[in-house]
């Protein structure tokens, strides 16, 4: 039933439009053809249909992944393919495995057996002596949109290069396989960095970026490196984390806080393509951390964390989260004080733990401060969405209807609304002026610049001629 419960809404609230129709339809339509907006309220609807339809899906596909991911370990038993029937004299080959250096002026390929040295040659000229390494998930590679997209993320800043592992021969095909192999990908790859410590790297200034799969690389990587070192890698960032085949094995089998000094997770897909659990200092869960805004395939909310990752290099303080025990806490606005950014700009500072935000639907994503105050797409919130644009509708006409009677224009004093002697005020739900901007800003109407009383709510004034609804 709850699939059909936003129609069902939305038929009732536009039978109760109805009755109200003969007083507004014609300045109405004016307002639409001017400002365009009918499409944009028309894809604001579509939205609401979008999460019923998520709703009824998400739970088939968690449900689906869990068993196949309870079941993994037997069937790698099976068929030969767990890491342990494997490593030893069985170890796959890891001699073939690339590293793509990448800069803003030309790209080398190399191998990642003698790296080492033609990283040192390659980075003589490069003052930066950060060190930032992608790690790609199940079948991808450094060609891809994922590399492409943080590659031009960070050299729109003044990141001037990035090195890719690319492992996509070990991981294309094959999950189960894929999913065992990591630890052998990793153990070479902290073997490499080992060999770039001797070269003068400062392992403070390492930092890995993985994906999906590439999260678990990296943090094999970093057990690998601190075996072979005796020093952590300064900071593994993980995107959407791996779930099937990682959400039922040992802390030591998959990425986990001790991996890295420091260790910052995205999840954008927890439950299905990715994990839920929180395995690092801290985790960050945009949007719940699964069933992310405009997708309906996992494979969009599972990719949506290196678009984000990737925005907030560009736009560091683009998606700060709130420290809360879980979604229903966010949603309910009982959370503590701690704020911190997720994504690039994210840093050790003590208060570890699970951050939570909401991110807008498309780029660019970060809502700023807005992201850490929930705002809900229930039936009751579309009712009073819906009268938020019909007033906006109004005031960008000259005025609101009035919804408690005929009222007057309060005066302005100091940039502020003065209403003493007024009677009233139309109520906007106590959204604040940013909030409602941003539903002007979505709605595509350019209404004139509000008032605000000095209790902080807004509140839009209405010239007498205004009619009432």
């Amino acid at each position: 039933m709850r699939r059909f419960l936003f129609l069902s809404c939305l038929l009732t609230y536009m039978s109760a439009e109805n009755s109200t129709k003969n007083h507004t339809s014609n300045a109405t339509a004016e307002v639409f053809a001017e400002e365009d907006t009918q499409a944009n309220v028309i894809y604001l609807l579509g939205q609401g249909i979008q999460k019923e339809i998520q709703a009824v899906k998400q739970p088939i596909d968690e449900a689906i992944i869990n068993f196949g991911s309870s079941t993994c370990a037997h069937v790698q038993k099976l068929f030969g393919m767990s890491y342990d029937q494997m490593k030893g004299e069985k170890a796959p080959n890891m001699d073939n495995l690339a590293l793509v250096y990448k800069t803003k002026f030309f790209t080398t390929i190399m191998n990642i057996t003698t790296a080492a040295e033609g990283l040192r040659r390659l980075r003589q000229l490069d003052q930066d002596r950060r060190l930032i390494l992608f790690l790609h998930g199940f079948t991808d590679d450094p060609t891809k949109e994922a590399f492409a997209n943080l590659t031009n993320s960070f050299f729109a800043t003044e990141q001037v290069s990035l090195i890719a592992l690319d492992a996509s021969p070990h991981i294309r095909w094959l999950y189960y396989r894929s999913s065992a192999v990591v630890q052998f990908i990793g153990q070479k790859l902290g073997q490499f960095l080992a060999d770039v410590l001797q070269q003068g790297q400062d392992p403070a200034h390492i930092h890995i970026i993985g994906h999906s799969l590439g999260a678990h690389i990296a943090g094999s990587t970093g057990k690998a490196f601190l075996a072979a070192s005796g020093r952590l890698l300064g900071r593994i960032s993980a995107l959407d984390p791996a779930g099937p085949c990682f959400s039922h094995v040992h802390p030591d089998m998959r990425l986990k806080h001790t991996d890295a000094a420091y260790v910052d997770v995205i999840h954008t897909d927890g439950g299905v393509y990715g994990l839920k659990d929180a395995i690092g200092h801290k985790d960050y869960y945009p949007n719940s951390g699964s069933m992310q805004p405009k997708c309906v395939l996992q494979s969009c909310s599972h990719s949506r964390s290196w678009i984000l990752f990737g925005e907030s290099v560009i736009f560091p303080k683009a998606f700060p989260a709130v420290q809360c025990d879980d979604w229903e806490a966010f949603k309910n606005g009982i959370c503590g004080p701690n704020v911190s950014y997720m994504g690039y700009a994210s840093e050790p500072d003590g208060r570890n733990g699970r951050y939570f935000l909401q991110t807008n639907d498309d780029y660019p994503y970060g809502l700023g401060l807005q992201g850490i105050n929930y705002k809900s797409m229930d039936c009751n919130d579309l009712f009073k969405n819906l009268n938020v644009v019909r007033n906006i509708i109004l005031h960008s006409m000259g005025g609101t209807c009035a919804t408690h009677g005929r009222h007057e224009s309060p005066k302005e004093v100091d940039g502020k609304a003065d209403w003493s002697g007024v009677d009233s005020k139309d109520d906007l739900g106590g959204r604040s002026s940013d909030a409602l901007e941003m539903d002007m800003r979505v709605l595509g109407v350019r209404g004139k610049r509000l008032l605000t009383a000095s209790d902080g709510e807004i509140w839009m004034t209405k010239p007498r001629s205004t009619p009432c609804m």
